[in-house]
């Protein structure tokens, strides 16, 4: 059964962001038998989510990982603790919740332009989203970069 990648951006970011591209250039180039997948989430948490769910529905969770860089490794981390598949986080937000609270506001998509406003409803979406322990390591691959401003590694 071939495997299939969901890809999860990060805030403000789209399915047009270079990580997501660079990553499906690989891919097809690569790898042509898995599915990848890069849906545009929206600026809800709670739609986000929903949308990764629908985009990894009739999937094997054998077969399925969540690749998730910023915000997108939050919700990485998120559905693979939901799913049980396993999850490459780029960089990951891991406490969104606190870390975009500085950032509320109106705000830009920064690849399709849309404007939004980031409030304290999207703060508490992201709270009630969070897990404070995951419960199978062996399951992630983190990658992080050095001097990255907002995980220290």
């Amino acid at each position: 059964m071939p495997a299939t990648i969901v890809y999860a951006h990060g805030f403000r970011s789209s399915s047009r962001s270079r990580k997501a591209g660079q990553l499906g250039d690989f891919l097809r180039g690569n790898f042509p038998d898995i599915d990848y997948r890069t849906p545009d989430l929206s600026f809800r948490p709670a739609t986000a989510m929903s949308q990764l769910h629908a985009a990894c529905d009739g999937v094997d969770r054998a077969t399925l990982a969540i690749v998730g860089s910023s915000l997108g490794g939050f919700y990485a981390i998120v559905l693979a603790e939901q799913l049980g598949c396993r999850a490459v986080l780029l960089n990951p937000s891991i406490r969104p919740f606190e870390t975009l609270a500085k950032h509320l506001g109106p705000q830009i998509n920064l690849y399709t332009g849309e404007a939004f406003t980031f409030d304290a409803s999207h703060v508490a979406e992201l709270n009630a989203l969070h897990v404070p322990r995951i419960t199978q390591p062996a399951r992630y691959l983190l990658v992080v970069e050095m001097g990255d401003e907002l995980l220290d590694h």
